[in-house]
């Protein structure tokens, strides 16, 4: 059986008209091995659209956790060398 992982984040930037009706939307998703990550919070450009480098770091780490917290091994070095 294929098993597919999915990361998705949650937007933040846009069109202030429907932006909390789309996260409501991204944030509420309860679908399997699908998970959700808030970008809420993080430093945008001056355009008010892109995350800045820094806040694309953050984001990088934030994925990293949560496939680490959700689809990872289920015990420390699992997967290590005998």
């Amino acid at each position: 059986m294929l098993l597919i992982l999915c990361l998705q984040v949650a937007i933040v930037p846009g069109d202030n008209k429907y932006i909390e009706k789309v996260r409501e939307a991204q944030l509420g998703m309860e679908i399997p091995n699908v998970v959700c990550v808030d970008a809420k919070g993080l430093e945008l450009e001056d355009d008010h659209l892109h995350l800045t480098t820094k806040s694309q770091v953050q984001l990088g780490h934030m994925l990293a956790d949560a496939y680490l917290q959700h689809f990872g091994p289920s015990e420390p070095n699992s997967h290590a060398a005998p």
